[in-house]
């Protein structure tokens, strides 16, 4: 008999112990999610993205594991803000996943950040950066 409580105090230890992992595990999860959302809602909002067409600012995505290799073809359709972040809440907020991606896939857009020898550069990636990193002080 008392075998079987050790055995059991043993298996409660291990049961909290794992639900402890998980939690973190999920909290840890959660973060990043609210990192990867901030980043996105900032870059798309920034009112350093040059819209003349939309069609740039229209391709930010977001997505789990596998980046996205769509280019949404709406020119002249300058989404709002709000509907490009509903857009972006299909990804799922629970659930495995190992890398978040943030991507846009339109030939040009590096030009628009970085500028070229005839464009300077608009730099509203680095601005999100910098805004997002803010509002997520360390500590």
């Amino acid at each position: 008999m008392p075998t079987a409580h050790i055995e059991n105090l043993k298996e409660f230890r291990d049961s909290v112990a794992n639900f402890a992992n998980k939690i973190v595990v999920e909290d840890v999860k959660t973060f990043i999610r609210a990192v990867a959302f901030t980043l996105y809602r900032n870059i798309i909002s920034s009112p350093r993205h040059p819209v003349d067409t939309g069609h740039a600012r229209n391709n930010w995505q977001i997505s789990n594991d596998v980046p996205s290799s769509t280019i949404f073809p709406q020119r002249n359709t300058k989404l709002t803000t709000e509907q490009l972040l509903n857009r972006a809440e299909g990804l799922p907020q629970s659930g495995a996943f190992t890398t978040i991606w943030l991507v846009n896939n339109v030939n040009y857009i590096g030009f628009l950040e970085n500028g070229t020898a005839k464009i300077e550069p608009f730099k509203f990636v680095a601005g999100a950066l910098e805004k997002t990193a803010q509002e997520f002080p360390e500590g």
